[in-house]
């Protein structure tokens, strides 16, 4: 999972447009990290590159990063960010508190952040 998302990302950040955009991949990602985050033992880490790149702090897991991404390109009103913080507090990998951190760090880092969390999407997750 991992490969791929640095894979995508990388053609990402080398595209002149949004047209080079793939939502489908990502969101397949992001489904897969969420079944990770349910039946795994543990799950990983990103870099510090792609946290801070993402809005996120550093040490965030990769599903939350995807989720950000995703939430950054993607025309849904579901936050993918809030349904992935939530999935890790379930599983235990993460306490509310942590959440709700992440959230505020995502909302200081990135006003667009704010604007797809807490003012139109929070409600819908």
């Amino acid at each position: 999972m991992i490969s791929k998302f640095i894979a995508l990302l990388d053609r990402w950040i080398a595209a002149s447009s949004g047209a080079d955009r793939r939502i489908e991949e990502l969101e397949a990602l992001h489904r897969k990290g969420l079944y990770a985050i349910r039946h795994s033992p543990e799950v990983d880490i990103a870099p510090a590159d792609y946290c801070e790149a993402a809005g996120l702090p550093r040490g965030t897991y990769w599903p939350v990063v995807v989720a950000a991404v995703l939430d950054e390109v993607s025309n849904s009103q579901q936050s993918h960010t809030v349904e992935t913080l939530r999935a890790l507090v379930q599983a235990n990998f993460l306490k509310q508190q942590g959440m709700e951190r992440t959230l505020a760090f995502m909302a200081k880092a990135n006003p667009v952040a704010k604007t797809l969390i807490f003012d139109r999407r929070l409600d819908a997750a």
